[in-house]
């Protein structure tokens, strides 16, 4: 009933939405974006966010653009460069404290040679080999540590701090905002949809 919806959506697949959103529907470019996450859910998920954004296109084209979810509106976007200043200084602190590790292992010899394999697993992430890292370090005691190295320690966990805050603070706006965008009537017609429709 809607040739235009088949001619004029575009489909991708996406890891740029904010978190907890499968899917998103940008009424200036005609995009159906769903994320990666929806897609790896399975065909029920994948299934579900795009009928629901198809949903948003349809109501685009009959004129309810404006009543859409803004993840881009100012409050969102600070917060998001926010969370994604905090990752960058929380990927930097992380290498900083793997970068010590000799001196760390030096210091207190007790924390063994299975933090070699630890350190080196490159298939772990940085920021979660630096977290084992900086744990041991806090199990045999980081006073025993030079004070540099005590300082690159206590430096990352004040950036892990505030990388959890950012973290806190764009998933409170997001939640927020959503619940808002929840109570109109397009929003409820398309989870209407998604869960009403024939496959």
């Amino acid at each position: 009933n809607y040739p235009q919806a088949a001619d004029g959506i575009k489909i991708r697949a996406t890891d740029s939405l904010p978190p907890e959103t499968f899917g998103q529907y940008d009424p200036t470019t005609k995009t159906l974006d769903v994320a990666t996450t929806a897609v790896k859910g399975g065909d029920a998920t994948r299934r579900e966010a795009i009928i629901h954004e198809l949903q948003h296109g349809i109501q685009d084209i009959e004129g309810y653009s404006d009543q859409f979810f803004n993840a881009d509106n100012p409050e969102m976007r600070g917060a998001r460069a926010g969370y994604n200043e905090a990752n960058k200084a929380h990927d930097v602190a992380s290498r900083n404290v793997l970068d010590q590790f000799f001196a760390i292992k030096k210091a207190i010899p007790e924390i063994g040679d299975n933090l070699d394999q630890l350190v080196y697993d490159f298939n772990t992430p940085e920021y979660s080999r630096a977290s084992q890292l900086v744990a041991e370090a806090k199990r045999y005691g980081i006073d025993r540590l030079p004070a540099k190295v005590r300082e690159v320690v206590t430096k990352y966990d004040e950036i892990t701090a505030a990388q959890n805050a950012a973290a806190d603070t764009f998933n409170s706006i997001n939640r927020k905002q959503f619940s808002q965008y929840k109570r109109n009537i397009t929003e409820r017609e398309a989870f209407y949809t998604q869960y009403n429709v024939d496959a």
